[in-house]
């Protein structure tokens, strides 16, 4: 509306007569401030300053002087803690962990595989986690703000296991997992005052951690203390001298002695000498090498006899070993553990039932929530799946099977191909003696005890081999003096007549005997009959190996040594057949004993001449045609191979490493426990199946009976403890199962 001239003109007027406002300028912050600074700097230097220095003196000796009173009781208690702490350990260890299995445990500390700190802080969790159940109560019965001591106990309790992880499924994997729900449903229980019931499930989850501990992998890091530990001083040749020097001294191109006995430290060039050398713990080569000017010796072999000169082309980290080394600690850094079937399917359930839970929440009540989502994530499938890995794992203890990760039952089923390495795997180490071919009128007895004389005081599989033949016929072998021994290639020995009179009474003279290989016969000036050219041939093709053994100047004899094929391996390579598995043999040997070996049992695959990286290599060639990998080996040359596959069986008694690296260990050193363990691996995964379809029942039945007929959630925590109960019962069928079995 428009208002006319005059009204619009006398309000004009009345708003110039009127008295304007007085106008006041804002405060001027920065000065108050700056004001407000001076006086306190006054202040603190009128008042203060001279309180605080006159206090200081007497404050800081008061601290000290407690201190000094307060550390014998800090230190008493920190022992009394750690003496405790010791005691839980050790009862859980002796007490506790033997009801799940006395083989195995025993079994676990033959092996040097003590508890774990994950294993020991988990115990630490159990007793305080029944410590805050008592706590619990008496916040709900006793006194009401013990609750916040009880929720602050609890999640400290579950930090570790489930909170930390919950969050960084949240932050990271953007996802919900089974943690995420434990710690929801913890909260949710406590904002409803429901103190008690959340405390038994953190027990009862942290037990269930524990079970959890007990089928972790427990690997060792001996393999690289092998190489990390070269001898601390060596001999060198400088300008023709032979001194003692620090090993941390020598570089590539210096000259180094080694004399029989001796582990070589570096990888270098023979440059004078002769030598045998034991290099099976990395080539898997049965025989010694013969080691001589211009051939290469690798670090980690033994010289078993004979003097070498090598000169140094690599030393520390860059020999073939530590490089072996160094590549199985880049694997053991990066190996991602597999998460468990029981895993993938709780995980899968958890977003369904955080939904109905926040339902029931909204709907019926805090209660309602608690009492779905403190059911857990399929409780039977939680409980029992542990539970059954357990039982399986002792199950093969008795069996003489060290399980050492749980997962490889699973991964066993899926095998379909298995691969054997030869030496010291399908074949004992130590050869048997197949056949003795003389060539003079000394009887096959008195060659033998020749042969076994000279070799009496070594160590090598051949040797070990000629003296147990000796042994089984009871033939006495004389006594020789150190100062008869010459050993190069081979071995030569002076017999004296006084130990072979009763041999041969008319004997006069000493004699000398030579035991070694062709090309020391050809070394020391020996004929060869030409019927040796024939036998060696015949030999070799059959992957024998021979021992040339000379009396005087005259080729007495050939003993004939065959690998010793492990009793069990032909019965173990049939049942495997019988499952359907495709078989393999990969050695370092030489073609023609690799080749009749494989046609011995019945294996259709050999592979031979091959070095320890290139058996990891073939073992990765068979994964990319989607084959499942289980590698049978034996020793450090195999440790590669090992790691390439999905899963890997060792013999006990083999080399620490072999032991350390495989999932699966053979206590009794029998092959035919693979395929028993094969078909152990397809019932666990059945058991997993039944825990699975039967985990869903109790979590749809909380759910009906808490929206139908308004449950509790004392309801829900005994449900879910009669689930519990059901998994550990499917869980423990199979030890009734096979109860028995031999």
């Amino acid at each position: 509306m428009i208002q006319p001239w005059p009204f619009r003109r006398k309000k004009r007027l009345i708003e110039i007569l009127a008295p304007q406002p007085a106008v006041t300028s804002p405060p001027d912050l920065a000065a108050w401030v700056d004001e407000a600074a001076v006086v306190l700097t006054e202040v603190h230097q009128t008042l203060l300053t001279p309180v605080i220095a006159e206090l200081k003196p007497t404050v800081t000796a008061f601290y000290r002087d407690g201190r000094h009173h307060a550390m014998p009781w800090v230190r008493l208690l920190q022992d009394r803690l750690v003496a405790a702490d010791t005691r839980w350990q050790r009862f859980v260890e002796t007490q506790i962990d033997p009801l799940f299995g006395n083989e195995r445990t025993r079994q676990h500390a033959a092996l040097g595989m003590g508890t774990s700190p994950e294993e020991r802080d988990v115990n630490r969790r159990v007793i305080f986690a029944a410590g805050n159940l008592g706590i619990a109560w008496a916040a709900s019965y006793v006194f009401l703000p013990l609750a916040v001591v009880s929720f602050s106990f609890s999640a400290w309790i579950s930090w570790k296991p489930f909170y930390s992880r919950a969050y960084w499924a949240l932050r990271h994997e953007r996802r919900l997992t089974y943690p995420v729900v434990i710690g929801v449903s913890q909260i949710v229980a406590y904002l409803g005052g429901y103190f008690v019931p959340s405390s038994i499930a953190t027990l009862a989850i942290i037990t269930m951690q524990k079970l959890l501990q007990r089928t972790e992998n427990h690997f060792r890091r001996e393999f690289i203390g092998i190489f990390s530990t070269p001898p601390r001083t060596v001999w060198m040749l400088v300008e023709g001298a032979e001194i003692e020097v620090d090993f941390a001294s020598i570089k590539v191109g210096d000259t180094i002695l080694l004399e029989g006995g001796q582990v070589v430290p570096v990888d270098g060039r023979v440059v004078a000498g002769a030598a045998t050398v034991d290099q099976h713990m990395l080539t898997g080569e049965g025989q010694p090498a013969e080691k001589e000017a211009g051939d290469h010796v690798l670090a980690a072999t033994v010289v078993l006899a004979g003097k070498l000169y090598v000169q140094v082309e690599k030393t520390g980290i860059e020999t073939n070993a530590a490089q072996i080394a160094t590549i199985l600690e880049r694997a053991a850094k990066y190996r991602v553990s597999l998460m468990s079937r029981v895993n993938d399917f709780t995980d899968s359930m958890v977003f369904p039932l955080l939904g109905v839970g926040t339902l029931a929440w909204f709907t019926l009540g805090s209660w309602a929530g608690a009492a779905i989502m403190g059911m857990g994530v399929g409780a039977i499938a939680r409980f029992g799946g542990p539970m059954a890995m357990l039982s399986y794992l002792n199950i093969a203890s008795q069996q003489g099977i060290l399980v050492k990760d749980a997962a490889s039952l699973e991964i066993f089923k899926r095998v379909d191909t298995i691969v054997f390495d030869k030496t010291g795997t399908l074949t004992l180490e130590m050869p048997q003696l197949h056949a003795i071919h003389c060539f003079t009128e000394l009887s096959d007895a008195t060659l033998l005890t020749y042969a076994a004389a000279a070799e009496s005081k070594q160590e090598h599989p051949i040797a070990q081999a000629i003296l147990a033949a000796a042994q089984a016929r009871d033939l006495p072998l004389p006594t020789i003096e150190d100062a008869c021994y010459e050993i190069g290639y081979g071995i030569k020995v002076r017999l004296p007549v006084s130990a072979l009179t009763s041999e041969s009474p008319e004997m006069s003279a000493d004699r000398l005997v030579r035991v070694g290989s062709q090309r020391f016969m050809a070394l020391e000036g020996i004929a060869l009959p030409a019927e040796v050219d024939a036998l060696a041939s015949s030999a070799y093709a059959q992957g024998h190996s021979l021992v040339f053994v000379a009396v005087d100047a005259q080729l007495a004899g050939v003993i004939e040594l065959a690998p010793t094929i492990r009793p069990e391996a032909r019965k173990a390579v049939a049942a495997l057949r019988r499952q359907g598995l495709g078989l393999y043999i990969i050695s370092g040997d030489h073609e023609a004993p690799t080749r009749h070996l494989a046609a011995q049992l019945g294996i259709e695959h050999s592979f031979a001449g091959v070095l320890p990286q290139d058996k990891a290599a073939l073992v990765e060639q068979l994964k990319a045609e989607g084959r499942t990998v289980c590698f049978v080996g034996d020793g450090i040359n195999d440790a590669l191979a090992m790691h390439a596959a999905q899963t890997s069986v060792s013999l006990c008694g083999a080399t620490t490493i072999a032991t350390d690296t495989a999932q699966v260990v053979l206590m009794g050193q029998d092959l035919s426990q693979i395929a028993f363990l094969r078909s152990m691996a397809h019932d666990f995964d059945g058991t997993l199946n039944m825990l699975f379809r039967l985990t869903v029942v109790p979590i749809a039945f909380v759910t009906s009976t808490t929206f139908l007929l308004q449950t509790g959630i004392y309801f829900s925590v005994f449900i879910w403890q009669i689930s519990m109960l059901s998994g550990i019962g499917v869980g423990l069928m199979p030890i009734y199962r096979y109860r028995g079995r031999g």
